[in-house]
């Protein structure tokens, strides 16, 4: 199956950054056309591959956006949907860095110090890692460049959607939202940032990869896009809250959806394939 006029958005969902939140907005605005995708078996290695995306459109045919954490721009995800149409948001390296080591305590429960996790390799500069599939800096670059339909930043979180709305029409975005899957209990990143000088050499040369590409996200790529909307600090449209001044669609035919129907058939594949049932999404 390869559909060749059909557009799909695909959010690259990075830990620790605002994916929750990002991926409920899509879940509002599209409902039963937005999917949570994951790996369904085990040789796709944790990566959503073109042949689960054969799976996802036999179950919902009218699927028009996913998200998750094993969307990668350097899979095969062309071979099925040839316009696939990649988003992604970065977050401040040092900051990502902290915030996934308290999720991995506190969420997660893992018996993990923090001077232990500053030695695992695999947490370092993570966010290159996802875009590229390696620690390939110009790689990750050029990926962002020629094959991501949208790049942003958590911290201007407000500009990326107001930007995503307008490079999507006449799709209508609605985005009215509130930040998902946010630390209540705070204890261990006021830890680690009362103790930022002992740390913070490590931490940089952790993320050293990271910080230059969050860099070329936020003063190149979304700079060039904001330019190209004319969208200043000044020009985003906010309400007496200070949240985008949009209205939001109701989440109950979505949350049936996703609970009673696609949900379900997902878990159900990846016990028969011999996969956790909750997946990650």
């Amino acid at each position: 199956m390869r559909i060749k006029n059909k557009k799909i958005l695909a959010f690259i969902h990075i830990e620790k950054a605002a994916g929750q939140t990002l991926t409920r907005i899509l879940e509002n605005n599209y409902t039963y056309k937005h999917c949570r995708v994951t790996p369904l078996k085990k040789e796709h290695q944790g990566i959503f591959t073109a042949d689960a995306m054969r799976t996802i459109l036999r179950i919902n045919p009218f699927v028009e956006a996913i998200s998750g954490h094993s969307i990668k721009p350097f899979s095969d995800l062309e071979i099925t949907i040839p316009k696939v149409r990649y988003i992604t948001l970065m977050r401040n390296p040092e900051e990502r860095y902290i915030s996934h080591y308290q999720y991995w305590v506190k969420r997660m429960k893992k018996n993990i110090r923090f001077e232990e996790f500053l030695e695992l390799e695999s947490m370092c500069n993570f966010q290159t890692m996802k875009i590229a599939g390696g620690p390939n800096l110009e790689k990750a670059k050029c990926i962002l460049r020629k094959n991501i339909f949208l790049a942003g930043t958590v911290e201007e979180f407000d500009a990326f959607l107001i930007v995503l709305k307008a490079k999507i029409s006449p799709i209508n975005l609605e985005c009215v939202y509130s930040r998902k899957n946010v630390a209540k209990n705070t204890e261990i990143k006021r830890f680690i940032n009362d103790n930022r000088m002992k740390y913070r050499d490590k931490i940089i040369e952790n993320n050293l990869l990271d910080i230059e590409l969050y860099h070329f996200v936020k003063d190149e790529l979304f700079k060039k896009e904001k330019k190209a909307l004319s969208i200043s600090h000044e020009s985003l449209m906010l309400n007496k809250k200070g949240k985008i001044a949009f209205q939001i669609k109701n989440e109950f035919i979505g949350k049936l959806y996703r609970n009673f129907f696609f949900g379900s058939m997902i878990k159900m594949l990846r016990f028969k394939n011999g996969l956790d049932m909750s997946g990650s999404y």
